[in-house]
């Protein structure tokens, strides 16, 4: 039985991709012929298809066995990812590697996160063999602001941060005072960056 692929032009796809291309037991989920040129010459089957479309749905997941899921962050992620892995387990999928996101805690929603969450739990509801892959972010995120990364700048949306000689300069602080909290002690640490200063 074949894996499917979605996204396999994608940020993480097209590794997956590399690693695959010359298994005849592979089908990769395009949805044009853009997208099948893009991935080159593969050994494995190229379905065509859109993921939002029922009949695409159930054509790309005929015979499978395995399914990696993935799809951009978009208004559609969640129908769309949610569609395909119900669909896959429905056609016998034994198991669906989805790549999700880093989970954050606390009392604001991120977007991203409660998208991955929310398909999650359906497919986990489902029944599912579900392995979620949860990484931060990657590198290769970064590369449109190269320019600006070249210049000194780095805009990041996940926040400022923290400077590690910050670390070095808070951990020379706290040598000299008496023992504080971790809260206290990371509250010195965020509060330029949370600033500006």
């Amino acid at each position: 039985m074949p894996i499917l692929v979605t996204t396999p032009n994608g940020t993480v796809g097209r590794y997956l991709t590399e690693a695959l291309r010359d298994r005849s037991d592979v089908r990769f989920l395009v949805r044009s012929e853009a997208g099948a040129k893009a991935l080159g010459k593969v050994r494995g089957e190229v379905f065509r298809g859109d993921v939002t479309d029922a009949a695409d749905i159930r054509g790309a997941v005929a015979g499978v066995d395995r399914l990696y899921l993935a799809h951009p962050f978009t208004e559609d992620q969640v129908a769309a990812e949610t569609n395909l892995g119900l669909a896959a387990i429905e056609a016998g999928a034994c198991r669906i590697i989805k790549l999700g996101a880093r989970a954050f805690s606390g009392d604001g929603i991120v977007p991203v996160t409660s998208a991955h969450d929310t398909i999650t739990e359906r497919l986990r509801s489902a029944g599912a063999e579900l392995t979620v892959l949860q990484p931060d972010r990657f590198l290769q995120n970064f590369l449109p602001a190269a320019a600006s990364i070249a210049k000194g700048t780095l805009a990041d949306p996940a926040g400022p941060g923290a400077s590690v000689a910050g670390l070095g300069d808070g951990v020379q602080c706290v040598l000299g005072r008496p023992p504080r909290s971790v809260e206290d002690f990371a509250a010195d640490l965020l509060m330029p960056a949370v600033s500006g200063t």
